[in-house]
């Protein structure tokens, strides 16, 4: 390969001769023994997500649209890869399940990324905790090194 296309597939610039990472998709979904309610409440806190969310460096709320309806300015951090992005956050308390999507509007990592955290009552008691991410990052290099924590991160998300 010659030195600038090769600089640009390891740095992420746009290599428009490749073709795009694939999209892909993350899911974990486990029963867990606090109400929907709270864990609803505990997501649906995305300022604090700087605080105890792996990879999440930053989190906060830029912008809101109503009760159940905000921008938030999320950022990213892994071995030296740092970015920020927003993601205009939906909540949906009173649905059955409940639900809070995160969709990114102006990521430079990613061509697509979005969350979804359902939350219904378990029959045993308890929360059905679901969560699922569908991301298509720009960058190869980006994908292979998100992708092998990916899997771990949706792990460590849903106890």
């Amino acid at each position: 390969l010659p030195r600038l296309h090769l600089r640009r597939l390891i740095f992420g610039a746009s290599d428009s001769w490749l073709p795009k990472p694939p999209a892909r998709c993350f899911e974990r979904e486990e029963v867990v023994g606090w109400a929907p309610e709270i864990l609803f409440d505990i997501v649906a806190d995305v300022e604090l997500y700087s605080e105890f969310v792996p990879l999440c460096s930053a989190s906060r709320i830029v912008r809101r649209h109503g009760p159940d309806r905000f921008d938030a300015v999320l950022g990213i951090g892994y071995l030296g890869l740092s970015e920020e992005y927003t993601s205009r956050v939906t909540l949906s308390r009173g649905t059955s399940p409940a639900i809070v999507v995160a969709e990114a509007l102006d990521a430079r990592l990613f061509t697509r990324m979005r969350s979804e955290w359902t939350f219904s009552p378990a029959s045993a008691g308890g929360c059905r905790l679901a969560l699922r991410v569908d991301m298509q990052l720009r960058a190869h290099s980006h994908d292979q090194l998100l992708r092998s924590v990916m899997g771990t991160f949706a792990e460590q998300q849903v106890f």
